[in-house]
């Protein structure tokens, strides 16, 4: 009865070490959040056009936790500012930006890279567009 015992006690314990060894999704989903809460905050590139006499220019975007953004771009004496809510798809690393509350797309970008001074995004229908440099604001 007792060798029983002991093997039924030998054979719990390869399962529990087997099933604490096979959870590896915990990795990728760490990884996820880190890029997703790197995309947090506030953003800017800016710029000099020398077309039309030259004038100074700038984009700034803010991604927020609750998944709204608001964007504002600044040229010469001109200022337009956009706001609505944004998904993030940790698979494709793609940020769609919809209008407003509704589902009317505003614009799409692939995250080439981001880290805690600099986002590199790309238009995500362009794959041959240039990358927009943003640092951390």
């Amino acid at each position: 009865m007792k060798t029983f015992r002991l093997i039924g006690i030998a054979i719990m314990a390869i399962l529990i070490s087997v099933n604490f060894a096979s959870c590896s999704s915990d990795d990728d989903e760490e990884e996820t959040s880190s890029e997703y809460k790197l995309l947090l905050g506030t953003w800017e590139r800016s710029g000099y056009d020398t077309s039309n006499g030259g004038f100074n220019w700038s984009d700034t975007y803010s991604f927020k936790s609750n998944n709204t953004y608001s964007y504002r771009h600044t040229e010469a004496n001109e200022i337009d500012d956009y706001s609505g809510k944004f998904t993030y798809d940790a698979d494709t690393h793609k940020i769609t930006c919809y209008e407003g509350n509704s589902n009317i797309v505003d614009e799409e970008y692939f995250i080439a890279e981001v880290n805690s001074t600099t986002l590199k995004l790309r238009d995500w229908s362009d794959s041959n567009d240039d990358i927009e440099i943003y640092t951390r604001k």
